[in-house]
């Protein structure tokens, strides 16, 4: 019910501001759509203040697209500001950001080609070594430390 409504509102605000062919929500979708949806994409905004992990800020990223995210959040841990996204204060700086974006077409291509560097870092391989180092270096210390940590 929900989705109907945004959809709904959506449509208002789009054709408002003239750009309802350019504004796409697609909704649920299989996990091997995804890749060639982001790859029609000239950015990725994520307005979302509950996104915990932000792994679809990372996909987005590997797709070679900007990110723009609130600060709230996982994705603020994965987009840095001014690099591969900008990352919003709250709602009206969200629409800022993003309006940036989308008027500055080389700062955007500047963007799209810093998004998918240093990904490497976030690969299950590369944290499972960092946590095995962690684990290392508590189980090495003494006692009394491991219960300060």
């Amino acid at each position: 019910p929900r989705r109907a409504g945004l959809e709904q509102e959506r449509g208002l605000v789009a054709a408002r501001l003239g750009v309802l062919a350019n504004i796409e929500l697609p909704g649920a979708l299989p996990r091997a759509a995804i890749p060639a949806l982001l790859a029609r994409a000239d950015l990725f905004a994520l307005p979302s203040l509950n996104e915990a992990f932000g792994i679809v800020a990372l996909e987005a990223r590997a797709a070679g697209l900007p990110v723009v995210a609130t600060r709230e959040g996982g994705a603020a841990d994965l987009v840095e500001h001014g690099s591969c996204g900008l990352l919003a204060e709250d709602d009206a700086d969200f629409a800022a950001q993003l309006a940036t974006l989308v008027v500055d077409a080389t700062l955007r291509r500047r963007m799209q080609h810093a998004a998918p560097r240093d990904l490497e870092r976030y690969a299950w391989p590369a944290i499972a070594r960092r946590h095995e180092s962690l684990y290392a270096a508590l189980a090495a210390a003494p006692a009394a430390q491991r219960k300060a940590a």
